[in-house]
């Protein structure tokens, strides 16, 4: 147990890194106002439907960095990067921004692929 919380604080300070050497997205897109994420996830033949996360990004304070963990708690090194995807959005100015991405991570000691997709909508107010 003790090893697997370790590996999770590890992921938790790259990633923290990481979000501290970006760039902020206010400076990236000085006209956003507001941004909302609607998260869901799909594993398989599983509906997203049931699994909704919202995330309301503090735009002053935010990083040009869109990185949304797995919903699978066994999944290992794995997650969702939509940077591009999110950052192209944004600088076309789009109110709504819609996509999906697959996980990259593997499941268990056989280090089978993990099936979990992510399915985003970004609603964005700019002025």
């Amino acid at each position: 147990m003790f090893h697997r919380n370790s590996e999770a604080a590890e992921r938790m300070k790259r990633r923290q890194a990481a979000e501290d050497s970006a760039p902020r997205l206010s400076d990236s897109i000085p006209s956003l106002q507001t941004l909302r994420l609607n998260l869901r996830y799909r594993r398989g033949d599983i509906r997203a439907d049931e699994a909704t996360h919202l995330k309301i990004v503090v735009v002053p304070r935010a990083p040009s960095l869109f990185l949304i963990a797995c919903a699978d708690k066994e999944c290992r090194d794995g997650g969702h990067d939509v940077t591009r995807m999110m950052m192209d959005g944004l600088h076309q100015k789009r109110a709504t921004i819609t996509g999906e991405d697959p996980c990259n991570g593997t499941l268990g000691s056989a280090q089978s692929p993990c099936t979990c997709v992510l399915i985003f909508e970004a609603n964005a107010t700019y002025g």
